[in-house]
């Protein structure tokens, strides 16, 4: 990513593991375990989790 640059991936959900749930990021091919905190601010598993990174400088 380039300095200063922002970028928006959605990232979807492929599986149920040990009460969290792994999304995956198809573009990237990367996967991720979210734990049953999602709850704390959704009342049902989000399907689609929309992310944003930003570089740190």
């Amino acid at each position: 990513m380039l300095s200063g640059s922002t970028r928006s991936h959605n990232v979807f959900i492929p599986l149920l593991e040990d009460g969290g749930h792994w999304y995956r990021w198809q573009q990237m091919n990367l996967e991720g375990w979210l734990c049953l905190t999602l709850f704390k601010y959704f009342s049902e598993i989000p399907q689609k989790i929309y992310c944003q990174a930003e570089s740190l400088r």
